[in-house]
């Protein structure tokens, strides 16, 4: 989330893009950290499925965020 608004800032649509794949590494970091919670018993499989859920709708929101900006425009 941090990634997107700093990237938001940025001058060029080039440095928001590179923002946005890193925002993207985080969402991968974020989901093995919730495996691993889960592998730990600190999540139930419901908890953390529902939170995986979560992270790849978000994902597909960032996905086409990254489309949308890297389409050309006419």
């Amino acid at each position: 989330m941090y990634n997107i608004a700093e990237g938001h800032k940025r001058p060029t649509t080039a440095d928001y893009l590179r923002f946005l794949g890193i925002a993207a590494g985080s969402g991968a970091e974020l989901e093995t950290q919730l495996l691993l919670a889960t592998r730990l018993t600190y999540l139930t499989n419901e908890q953390s499925e529902e939170l995986i859920g979560r992270c790849h709708e978000v994902e597909r929101m960032l996905a086409g965020l990254v489309r949308s900006l890297s389409t050309p425009k006419p």
